[in-house]
């Protein structure tokens, strides 16, 4: 059937159509339903949505199909119903909670790939894991599948490392300050990682304060060529495709089912070429993981899985209970980074970027912990890792910048107590979502300073934190939030008076 084009210059995400309800009837077809779209030897699957207000004779494509197809308004294309995509009846298993084999598991990726499954069918599948989970040999097909999706890289280095944390505790930068200082000692560091998820900020948005992060394949080797380190956004990379659009998925849900969070690492840093990998497991209320137990369990997957992929893996399990920094949001991390590279400050922040590259760095050398703890400090305090960083900085795009010349949001306020108690927790989901509220990350300015430690006996009057966003409105919405949502809690000296 041939049907007359009309493109909407819209970029929809993934390749739907719409179609006249009454023709996509005539066709035995509904929304949801698959056709092939064809146009001058071009030929592409597309979901179909109906209306009752486009001609029968006509199609409309959004950007991505029309720019797929090479088609343009007013051109024809011919359209046939299209073979249901196998993967669906694979992920249908997996919510029946059956084990998929590697064929199944490559079907579903190679549908991912070819956009022909909807986002309905793709968020089924990942809430399928997050439920039902996975084996460790289903995780391995996952994670090799994911690897396979994309580009890789390749260093002709026996020591090309990377540090990365499964996430979820706020001002947790330990790669920015681990990547200059490896790359000093001559390691080779091609750190990609992706956008922050649910927190107030990921390792790319704060390096995203100080340079350009989108950088393609070619870039990444051009920047590593000169400067042995790079801290780059996977999406731009092209090295996990696949797990680029299941990561679009889970977004909007902010479900990170451990299997999924196991194949996205490890397939990325596979693909980065890296051959020893530390992995940080943070764990304790508030953080992603929750307890020891499923920590060690967590710590043992990513274990099993590196030796099958053929990594040298190294996990460590680390407290995730409370922030690493004070100060949350994207420019506020890059500052304290900075700060710490600087010699201005030697804080929690420090002390686990020196724990975790000495880690890294012992395992590989094959020395003692306390000697590469001397070497990782000496790097530090030479001023060497900052000038390392400031020529990866250059190298990306960006220009050398100090921490004071950092800014922060215009609109600040300050959160005081109108209690008597001792802080007894400072709770990372609620300051994730106090400084998304307030615009963090897109909005690299935005965040907030807390003013408290745990431990810690408050009065009246005693300042808690202090907000920062360009908006009244940011500030309106994270003041309500607070009512809900309480970044301190108190162990409070009397609880009521009857």
């Amino acid at each position: 059937m041939k049907l007359k084009v009309k493109v909407m210059d819209v970029e929809q995400g993934q390749q739907e159509i719409v179609l006249n309800q009454e023709l996509s009837h005539e066709m035995c077809l509904e929304t949801g339903e698959r056709v092939i779209v064809k146009y001058n030897g071009n030929e592409i699957t597309c979901i179909i949505d109906e209306s009752r207000r486009i001609s029968k004779n006509t199609i409309i494509l959004y950007h991505e199909s029309a720019q797929k197809l090479n088609v343009k308004t007013g051109q024809m294309v011919d359209i046939r119903p299209a073979i249901k995509p196998a993967g669906i009846d694979y992920i249908k298993k997996k919510i029946r909670n059956e084990s998929l084999n590697r064929m199944e598991i490559t079907e579903i990726i190679a549908n991912v790939l070819e956009e022909k499954l909807s986002n309905a069918e793709l968020s089924a599948f990942i809430t399928s894991i997050e439920i039902n989970g996975m084996s460790p040999e289903e995780t391995l097909y996952l994670t090799e599948e994911i690897y396979n999706s994309g580009e890789h890289m390749e260093w002709n280095s026996e020591k090309t490392v990377s540090i990365h944390s499964v996430g979820g505790v706020s001002g947790d930068r330990i790669t920015m300050l681990a990547t200059p200082i490896l790359a000093t000692l001559g390691y080779t560091v091609p750190k990609t990682a992706t956008r922050a998820i649910s927190s107030a900020s990921g390792t790319i948005d704060a390096m995203e304060v100080l340079c350009n992060v989108t950088l393609n394949k070619k870039q990444i080797m051009e920047v590593i060529k000169k400067t042995k380190g790079c801290v780059a956004w996977g999406g731009a990379v092209n090295l996990a495709i696949a797990d680029d659009k299941l990561i679009k998925i889970r977004n909007p849900l902010q479900l990170d089912p451990q299997p999924l969070v196991l194949s996205s690492i490890m397939a990325k840093k596979k693909a980065e070429g890296a051959k020893h990998v530390l992995i940080d497991v943070p764990f304790g209320r508030g953080a992603k993981i929750l307890d020891l137990k499923n920590a060690e369990i967590i710590s043992k997957s990513f274990r099993e899985l590196g030796k099958g992929l053929g990594i040298n893996t190294i996990v460590t399990l680390t407290d995730g209970s409370k922030p690493v920094l004070n100060e949350i949001g994207p420019s506020f991390e890059a500052k304290a980074v900075l700060e710490i590279l600087e010699g201005k400050r030697k804080d929690k922040l420090y002390e686990k970027a020196v724990e975790m590259t000495a880690i890294l760095y012992s395992n590989v050398e094959k020395i003692s912990l306390e000697k590469a703890k001397q070497i990782i400090v000496q790097t530090i305090t030479s001023g060497k890792a900052l000038k390392k960083f400031q020529d990866i900085i250059i190298a990306q795009g960006g220009k050398i910048i100090t921490s004071a010349s950092i800014k922060h949001a215009k609109i600040k306020r300050i959160i005081k107590s109108t209690e008597h108690g001792i802080v007894s927790h400072l709770d990372n989901k609620n300051i994730a979502r106090i400084a998304r509220a307030l615009g963090a990350p897109g909005d690299k300015q935005a965040g907030l300073i807390i003013k408290v430690a745990t431990n810690q006996r408050i009065t009246p009057g005693t300042e808690l934190y202090e907000i920062y966003a360009n908006s009244q409105e940011n500030i309106n919405e994270a003041l309500r939030l607070m009512n809900d949502y309480r970044i301190i809690e108190l162990q409070r000296l009397v609880y009521s008076i009857e």
